[in-house]
């Protein structure tokens, strides 16, 4: 009888061994944000050689809240919310804006959006975001006033005028962003 007991328990362990081991994933997942620093960088430096390119729509723009520093955006078309839409003003950093936008990091990785859609679509209800022209980060603050009601424009971002080199909330250090805007509305700020 004991004999039977002691071929059971190592019968037993290597059943419990094989099932584990099928059991087991694999982890082969890749970690996307791998040399994030370094892949940035390199993002970044390629936009500047894509700006000398014949026929590039990328158009480099210094920040008016860091001498010296600049990003790049481009144009992506204008897009009429009503007849009587003013596009003669832009609005300053003091003004309320109506804004739709898309935040990606440079894997495509959406952070924060306005709109779902893949493509916006002016003829689609969405929740536009409501704030103060000079109350992003110092880039996007920029873009916002050189924009004019309706202006869809692609605004690429450095670290060092986004989030910096350490994270913020779920945005990894040194990350460039990459926003698509378009400006629906501005107003002058109401005072209390």
């Amino acid at each position: 009888m004991m004999n039977k007991k002691f071929n059971f328990i190592p019968a037993l362990l290597i059943i419990l061994m094989i099932f584990s081991v099928a059991c087991e994933e694999t982890n082969d997942k890749v970690d996307e944000y791998a040399n994030w620093k370094e892949r940035n960088l390199a993002y970044w430096d390629s936009l500047s050689v894509a700006t000398e390119e014949p026929g590039s729509k990328l158009v480099q723009m210094e920040s008016l809240y860091n001498t010296g520093s600049f990003f790049y955006y481009e144009e992506i078309d204008v897009i009429e919310f009503s007849p009587e839409m003013d596009r003669t003003t832009s609005p300053f950093s003091t003004d309320s804006v109506r804004i739709n936008y898309r935040g990606r990091y440079i894997n495509n990785t959406i952070f924060d959006q306005s709109f779902t859609q893949e493509e916006f679509d002016p003829n689609f209800v969405y929740s536009p975001s409501k704030g103060v022209a000079g109350g992003y980060v110092s880039a996007f603050s920029t873009a916002i006033q050189y924009m004019k009601r309706g202006d869809h424009w692609k605004v690429y971002i450095p670290y060092d005028l986004g989030y910096g080199k350490d994270r913020f909330r779920e945005i990894p250090g040194y990350s460039t962003l990459i926003f698509e805007i378009i400006l629906e509305d501005f107003w002058p700020l109401q005072p209390k």
